[in-house]
């Protein structure tokens, strides 16, 4: 689940400050890119499977938007296609596509939940938060790949 976040925001204005990271996340990875060794295939791994990643958070907000259960699809980078640039920009279109979800319908958006095979929920708001953490380790280890030996200086 979404480790230790509550169900719900506090404020609107932790809502507004999960959005706003949400949103800046795609941008932040296409710059980190720019310094990243092209063709480098950790570089690339780390893509994917954010990629996969998103791929799962997308399926898990259109559950919750639908009223059903998580889905058990676990996310798989070994199937995603591409240089680590064009999985950046998958990335990129499966996050506008779930924050434009959410953005939409306001703080309505609250109330969507669902529930996984052990029966635990998820909130839209712990899904979120669950993003802009992996967010965070996706920026650390490229920008700690970038500083590797044989990486681009930062």
């Amino acid at each position: 689940m979404a480790e230790d976040a509550p169900p719900h925001p506090a404020h609107v204005a932790d809502w507004e400050d999960l959005l706003v990271r949400l949103e800046i996340a795609p941008r932040a990875l296409r710059v980190t890119l720019e310094d990243a060794p092209a063709g480098d295939p950790e570089v690339r791994a780390l893509v994917a499977r954010a990629a996969a990643g998103e791929r799962a958070f997308q399926r898990a907000m259109e559950a919750m938007q639908a009223g059903a259960p998580l889905p058990d699809a676990a996310p798989r980078p070994e199937e995603e296609e591409g240089d680590a640039r064009s999985l950046a920009e998958a990335f990129s279109s499966l996050r506008m596509r779930t924050f434009a979800m959410a953005q939409r319908r306001g703080v309505d958006v609250w109330a969507w939940q669902a529930a996984d095979a052990e029966g635990r929920t998820l909130t839209v708001y712990q899904l979120f938060t669950r993003m802009v953490r992996e967010d965070a380790r996706l920026l650390a280890a490229l920008r700690e790949r970038v500083r590797a030996p044989g990486g681009a200086a930062c």
